[in-house]
């Protein structure tokens, strides 16, 4: 299975995050997977992944959560924010 690694900012913690994602993964099982991995490390962090959405930041797109990576094309060092 084809993975690519992509950079995630996330604005609410004032981090940045590199993942490796398998390419035909749902976004919305990666927006969950982030949360998880955020609320390890800041405790308190509510884990509401059902109101983020993923944001390309080169085209400012929002990533439908029904899609998968494969669907936008995603390829290695894309940047995103967790909005």
């Amino acid at each position: 299975m084809k993975k690519v690694f992509i950079n995630v900012d996330v604005p609410a913690v004032s981090k940045t995050y590199d993942f490796r994602v398998p390419i035909n993964m749902k976004v919305k099982e990666a927006i969950v997977l982030i949360y998880q991995i955020i609320s390890e490390e800041f405790i308190g962090i509510v884990k509401d992944s059902e109101k983020a959405n993923l944001l390309m930041k080169d085209c400012n797109v929002i990533l439908g959560k029904e899609a998968k990576f494969l669907d936008y094309s995603i390829k290695d060092e894309d940047r995103f924010i967790l909005i």
